[in-house]
């Protein structure tokens, strides 16, 4: 009878020992398990570059000027692309001459864009020409061309005082990556609160890690060329 018992003990004493061992071997495998997943580094994400989209800005423009000035209106959108070698820049900006200095220093290409509320005698226009040029330089030497002009002065109708004739009569605003520039120009119908609003709106549509502002120039005030949005 005490063989029997032993036996039976030795046994018990056996199970709980195998019992113990796969325990212990489940913790182990389940802390390297958390270890590895804790020690795992992930790979930073790319934020994805903005390309300027036209029609994606009108459509945010658009729900500004309604927010801003009335629900009634909305911007209705023309775009055209000048070519050195084909088009008369007379011809071509005719009308729209507003960025005549653009066309006098050849670059890969010049597309404009003209939206603007039809439906109302306000003008509630906005151009914007975006140019791609083939070096920096090349660029560089047309935003000092536009830094000149923006202070240049001009002889008031009936008077012996000049003027500062600036980019233009209105509101306007410049900025530049590495080999892009983008010129928006804004009627006087805007207040200068309004513009910087659309100015927010375009600087949303491109990489402003790459574009920076060079140029502000707003209605009843000199042009910047320092601290630009």
């Amino acid at each position: 009878m005490k063989t029997i018992l032993y036996i039976m003990i030795c046994f018990l004493l056996l199970d709980c020992t195998d019992n113990v061992q796969q325990e212990k071997t489940k913790q182990a495998v389940d802390i390297n398990s958390i270890s590895n997943d804790t020690l795992k580094i992930e790979k930073p994400v790319k934020p994805k570059i903005k390309k300027f989209d036209i029609n994606r800005f009108q459509l945010e423009a658009d729900s500004l000027l309604k927010v801003l000035k009335d629900e009634k209106y909305s911007l209705e959108l023309k775009s055209d692309t000048f070519n050195f070698k084909t088009d008369n820049p007379e011809i071509f900006t005719k009308g729209h001459g507003i960025f005549w200095l653009l066309y006098q220093d050849s670059s890969e290409r010049i597309v404009r864009h003209y939206l603007f509320e039809p439906n109302t005698k306000k003008k509630l226009r906005i151009y914007i020409v975006e140019v791609n040029y083939n070096k920096k330089e090349q660029l560089e030497q047309v935003v000092t061309k536009l830094e000149t002009s923006m202070n240049d002065s001009i002889n008031a109708p009936d008077s012996d005082d000049f003027t500062r004739w600036r980019l233009s009569p209105t509101n306007d605003y410049v900025m530049t990556s590495d080999n892009k520039l983008y010129w928006m120009n804004m009627s006087y119908s805007y207040s200068n609160n309004e513009v910087l609003k659309f100015i927010d709106r375009l600087k949303s549509n491109v990489d402003t890690t790459k574009f920076k502002g060079r140029i502000i120039c707003l209605f009843g005030s000199n042009c910047k060329n320092k601290n630009v949005p």
